[in-house]
């Protein structure tokens, strides 16, 4: 139902009084509103970029309205969030109020979905449950755009493998992740897995913590190369602040990152190993206080390239290229490891601290502009990314 113009054209007192009734019940959560299709949508995909910039998000259905801040993980109140993705169909899901959900259980998105917190403060949040936050799981056509994303799992049980993600996509095609923050998740902040394909993770804010946080893992050894090296990642204009990693880390698919800015890290920034092609581009580095050898940008997976649970394993090198960085700090460098770079047998020219084994053979060929890197696209990226900012595009 379109509110503003039914109102505006319906005259008679019984129509009036049956509109105010439904708004009133809807205010309580009573009822979930079906407005007209979305009108802020045009404007938010005229800015989608990259292996993502295809993702509508099921913008053209009507706009689903939250009324309730509660969940509940079976029989979901009218009006909750929950509900709104239980109905069948491509929705546009927005807030009719600023909101703190506590996700009683993980939150699984359907294909054909926007989840959009523009216009209001929207958190959802696990209150430090043991269970992932946001599942995009074996679908397609999802936008999660201006939400906060926090507490899932413990980030002091990292080190024991505390499992919650905070956004998990698996085994998914098309989504576009914009404009979120994300802080206090036990395992990885987001995490895209499964051989997902044309993800654009952009304007995103990854809060770094006392546990160095693991902000971004785009693949995984346990699902392996068969599956992984399909996935297809565009990473833009994400800001990676505090102390954490993977900024992100890739294995086995294919990266493009340009314009994200990263401050501050642990053992490394951005990882690109077991055979990952990455195609890094006018990004900011700003170290603080690193010893010699934490290197921005590395080829190789820790230690032996085991799991976490020594299970599966490969040690295999990427390969990436790295455009016009803007590096500031001491003891910063873009290399791809303390150790020496293993080039092809036969060598393949060059071999340079810039490549693992060998140059990388991908280079974007979709529609995009790279600002130029430095202290201007630093401080713009400061401002614009995260939730509840207006976007600075």
């Amino acid at each position: 139902m379109n509110r503003s113009s039914d109102v505006g054209k319906r005259q008679g007192s019984g129509t009036r009084a049956t509109v105010v009734m439904i708004l009133a019940l809807s205010v309580f959560g009573l009822v979930g509103l079906q407005g007209p299709a979305n009108a802020d949508a045009p404007d938010l995909r005229s800015h989608r970029v990259g292996f993502g910039a295809g993702v509508d998000g099921g913008a053209a259905a009507a706009t689903t309205w939250v009324t309730d801040c509660g969940d509940a993980a079976s029989d979901p109140a009218p009006g909750t969030l929950r509900a709104a993705l239980a109905v069948p169909g491509p929705r546009v899901v927005r807030w009719q109020q600023g909101c703190t959900t506590h996700l009683v259980a993980a939150l699984n998105v359907p294909s054909g979905t926007t989840l959009d917190g523009s216009g209001q403060s929207v958190t959802l949040t696990g209150q430090n449950d043991e269970h992932d936050g946001v599942v995009i799981a074996h679908v397609s056509n999802v936008i999660v755009h201006d939400l906060t994303i926090t507490d899932f799992g413990s980030p002091s049980l990292r080190a024991k493998n505390d499992p919650p993600n905070g956004i998990n996509v698996i085994g998914s095609d098309g989504v576009w992740i914009d404009h979120n923050t994300f802080a206090n998740v036990g395992n990885k902040q987001l995490a895209i897995m499964g051989g997902t394909t044309n993800v654009t993770v952009s304007w995103n804010r990854f809060v770094g913590d006392a546990y160095a946080a693991q902000f971004v893992q785009i693949g995984d050894v346990f699902d392996g190369q068969a599956v992984d090296s399909a996935q297809t990642v565009t990473s833009t204009h994400n800001l990676f602040a505090g102390l954490g990693y993977r900024t992100p880390a890739i294995s086995y698919g294919t990266l493009h990152q340009f314009n994200d800015v990263v401050e501050g890290w642990t053992a490394y920034g951005v990882n690109c190993q077991r055979s990952a092609q990455c195609y890094l581009e006018s990004d900011v580095f700003v170290g603080s206080g690193l010893k010699s050898g934490r290197v921005a940008v590395k080829y190789n997976a820790i230690g032996n390239g085991c799991n976490d649970f020594g299970k599966r394993c490969d040690d295999t090198w990427g390969a990436g290229t790295v455009v016009s960085p803007y590096v500031t700090a001491r003891h910063t460098v873009i290399a791809s490891s303390v150790a020496t770079p293993a080039c092809a047998s036969p060598p393949v020219a060059p071999c340079s601290p810039l490549y693992g084994s060998g140059p990388a053979t991908f280079t974007p060929t979709y529609p995009y502009s790279p600002e130029v890197a430095g202290a201007a696209l630093r401080a713009r990226v400061e401002a614009g990314a995260g939730a509840h900012v207006a976007p600075a595009w």
